[in-house]
């Protein structure tokens, strides 16, 4: 199965009067399972469940429980084009934007709040041991399958632990390391001058005064270091905290 997830509370919509160009840069999340991929994604909102395909990134399996950050695409960040008045969202698959799992059946892998204390409204795509994909792809509507009831299905309020990052700024690339080369520095030789002697340095000695007692001033006896209180360790919020990487659907810089 293939489970997508759109999320429809947290979205950008251009309302600059011109074109705007984003970078999606990161793609954050707490995996609740391990062993199957997530592919994160963005689309154009046209309507109820009516979506165009405007960005995928590059699917990750994550090997354990826990938080997980990576790029959005490997090598760079993807450049987007959002319209005036373009409405975009994010969300994600539990499977590779061919909807296709590793194992016959896609696990739900990013951790999600349901009920009170989620807030999210979300398009759903799921259940079932069918693939429900049958268009994903960039600049095409996404399509579903019409066999199914659990398109659009609402199951209340869920937050999911994701996030997206875009910024307005163009990434700049690393630099390239370059590469160190040993050079062997001479060993350097005090040799003395032809036909010189060499005069030994007299030594120096600290007398006392006639008549005087000199004690030794002893040094003072460091204070030992304190012991250092280790830093407590922090259990990712599945759905808040941070600061500029947090689990919020949409982060915008």
């Amino acid at each position: 199965r293939s489970n997508l997830i759109i999320n429809l509370t947290d979205t950008y919509t251009n309302d600059s009067g011109s074109a705007e160009e984003w970078y999606l840069t990161d793609f954050d999340f707490y995996a609740g399972n391990s062993g199957g991929p997530v592919t994160p994604f963005v689309v154009t909102v046209n309507g109820p469940e009516d979506y165009t395909v405007k960005a995928i990134g590059t699917s990750r399996v994550p090997s354990e429980v826990g938080a997980q950050m990576h790029d959005f695409t490997d090598n760079e960040a993807k450049k987007i084009t959002i319209a005036p008045n373009e409405t975009i969202a994010i969300g994600f698959i539990d499977a590779y934007p061919d909807g296709t799992p590793t194992d016959g059946d896609a696990k739900s892998i990013i951790a999600r709040t349901d009920g009170g204390n989620a807030s999210d409204d979300i398009f759903y795509a799921g259940h079932g041991s069918m693939n429900l994909l049958v268009t994903f792809e960039e600049g095409q509507k996404a399509v579903f399958t019409d066999q199914t009831p659990y398109i659009g299905l609402n199951y209340g309020p869920r937050n999911y632990a994701f996030s997206i990052t875009m910024s307005d700024i163009e990434p700049a690339e690393p630099t390239p390391t370059p590469t160190a080369t040993e050079t062997s520095v001479p060993t350097a030789t005090n040799t003395p001058p032809p036909d010189s002697t060499s005069t030994p340095t007299p030594t120096v000695t600290n007398t006392p005064l006639p008549g005087s007692t000199a004690t030794p001033t002893p040094m003072p006896t460091g204070t030992p270091g304190a012991t250092g209180t280790p830093m407590p360790t922090e259990t990712p919020d599945p759905i808040g905290g941070g600061d500029e990487k947090i689990y919020l659907p949409l982060v915008t810089r």
